[in-house]
């Protein structure tokens, strides 16, 4: 069942007021004690779905005051909400401090907040190229995952990656232009804080089309200087103009022509306090990624490396798990800083950029309360609705009227005069009930074909053939479904038209096709949208035709 926002967010602030915690003035750095000040420093994750008993002893203890919840910690929307509001008071208790609640909400693949409609991929947003559009998705991304608690989104990614390479990024991306992302990424983190959400850019200095993943293992960018400088740097560039209640989150790869050491970024100071700080003049909040990864543990162990990146000069660790490694890590970062490895100077500053960002969170953001509505499965707003609508549009009429050799050419798309103007029925096949639904609301001629990971090309020749379809659409949604596209004799390719729901760099041989069209993203309405797409663009033809008639 899908509760409207407006309904949830009266459950949230409104019903339960007398819950609310009460907002409290946030201590100077100078009046914190060494715990108090250390514990500023981590942003943990923990596998709980409440806060227990062992959760809330591990916050008062080493006054951790800065939380990372991922799917593992969500079950329902009501049951989150009511975790959040234990971890803002329990963190309020231990430190003195609002915590910093974060969740990775970028929208695709990664959202960890259930959203009815689901919040688009980044690369779906960025070929729009409309800032405004951004800026209203960022707003209302805050918006709901404010109603939960949160106040930290990681999210935009700045990494700039092409759609049609394999990099591990993939989709995450804007698009592989260093102004367009700029553009973009700065709009709708630009629309995360309107609504009272630091936006975290991440991974500095940029991880590009690469395919190799650090969560995995250690990786290198030998990208040049020149090309890191002009291409790879320029969005955080633009980013860090936003101003100092921000975030940034550091990449765990190597880039040897930034730093000759071959230091990952996480615990270089070159790239780091002398790029990042000196340089760009980034005054944010600098956060690590999850020093847990491979691609860091490969170097050193997890509390030796966040010491390392504090000493490099981060603000805030992330560990996500395993309450043992936390412990030492902040117990490692206290000792360096009594035998003076870590100058108090530095932590002072690191703090004060906490406390600062705090202070303006709690002076913007409203107080939450707990929901016991079990029935809430999903946050949805009508404007979500509007801007995911919008994109899909906007894909699918770019995506028809252009050539793929010529993104500026706006010419009709590739299909052939005598099929698109022809009252022959399409060929529609998709293994998914809801693509061949929603095409069949267009009221075209049409014959719908479920297929499988083990559909023959033989079926779509032979279902062609007796159905005198003129040509057909085919609709991908992963590797299963594009393989056995890709299997197609050259003559049946060429009058498909590939509907690719998913990354460009599925469909090894896009010049095989009549066309393809790539959305991103499995909207739910993409079958009607091509398919009034495909009525229109068969009216101008049309149109066309007659006017020549006469």
């Amino acid at each position: 069942m899908e509760v409207c926002f407006r309904g949830v967010i009266g459950f949230l602030i409104l019903v339960l007021f007398p819950n609310f915690v009460t907002a409290q003035t946030p201590p100077s750095v100078e009046e914190m004690s060494l715990d108090q000040k250390v514990g500023q420093l981590f942003l943990i994750g923990f596998p709980q779905t409440s806060v227990d008993p062992q959760l809330e002893n591990f916050i008062r203890k080493y006054k951790v005051s800065s939380f990372i919840l991922f799917k593992r910690n969500i079950s329902s929307l009501s049951q989150v909400a009511q975790m959040n509001s234990k971890l803002q008071k329990v963190a309020l208790s231990a430190s003195q401090t609002l915590p910093i609640i974060a969740v990775d909400q970028e929208g695709g693949q990664v959202a960890r907040v259930p959203t009815r409609p689901p919040i688009p991929n980044a690369m779906s947003i960025g070929q729009t190229q409309d800032p405004q559009l951004a800026l209203s998705l960022g707003q209302e991304t805050a918006k709901i995952i404010r109603t939960l608690g949160f106040n930290m989104n990681l999210a935009p990614v700045l990494d700039i990656s092409s759609p049609e390479s394999d990099s591990f990024i993939g989709l995450r991306s804007f698009g592989s232009d260093a102004e367009k992302v700029s553009s973009i990424g700065v709009s709708l983190s630009k629309g995360l804080l309107e609504e009272a959400v630091i936006p975290t850019a991440k991974h500095f200095p940029g991880v590009g089309s690469i395919s190799e993943d650090p969560h995995k293992k250690k990786v290198e960018y030998k990208a040049s200087a020149e090309t890191l400088y002009e291409r790879d740097l320029k969005p955080f560039e633009e980013f860090s103009k936003l101003g100092s209640n921000t975030a940034i989150m550091l990449s765990h790869f190597s880039y040897p022509t930034l730093d000759a050491t071959k230091t990952p970024a996480t615990l270089s100071p070159k790239i780091i306090k002398d790029i990042l700080r000196k340089q760009i003049g980034y005054t944010g909040l600098v956060i690590t990624d999850d020093i847990q990864m491979k691609g860091l543990s490969e170097v050193s162990n997890p509390h030796e490396a966040g010491l390392q990146a504090l000493k490099a000069g981060a603000d805030i660790i992330m560990m996500t798990w395993s309450f043992k490694d936390q412990a030492k890590a902040i117990e490692r970062v206290k000792r360096a800083v009594i035998n003076g490895e870590l100058p108090m100077t530095e932590l002072n500053e690191k703090v004060a950029r906490i406390l600062a960002v705090k202070k303006y969170l709690q002076e913007k953001s409203p107080q939450f309360g707990e929901i016991q509505n079990t029935n809430v499965v999903a946050l949805s707003t009508k404007k979500l609705r509007e801007i995911e609508s919008r994109i899909l549009d906007f894909n699918v009429k770019v995506a028809l009227q252009k050539s793929r050799h010529d993104p500026s050419d706006r010419s009709p798309a590739a299909i052939p005069e005598k099929s698109i103007s022809s009252k022959k029925p399409i060929c529609v096949f998709s293994p998914m009930e809801e693509f061949l639904g929603s095409f069949k609301k267009s009221n075209m001629p049409m014959v719908a074909f479920k297929t499988t990971a083990k559909t023959k090309p033989q079926m779509l020749v032979s279902s062609m053939a007796k159905s005198s379809c003129s040509y057909g659409v085919y609709a991908v949604y992963g590797p299963k479904t594009a393989t056995v596209l890709e299997l197609l004799p050259k003559s049946l390719a060429k009058r498909i038209l590939v509907i690719n729901l998913n990354t460009p760099s599925l469909i090894v041989d896009p010049d095989k096709f009549l066309n393809v069209v790539n959305l991103y993203f499995p909207h739910p309405e993409a079958g009607k949208k091509v398919a009034d797409n495909l009525r229109a663009l068969a009216r101008r033809r049309a149109l066309g035709d007659f006017a020549h008639n006469e």
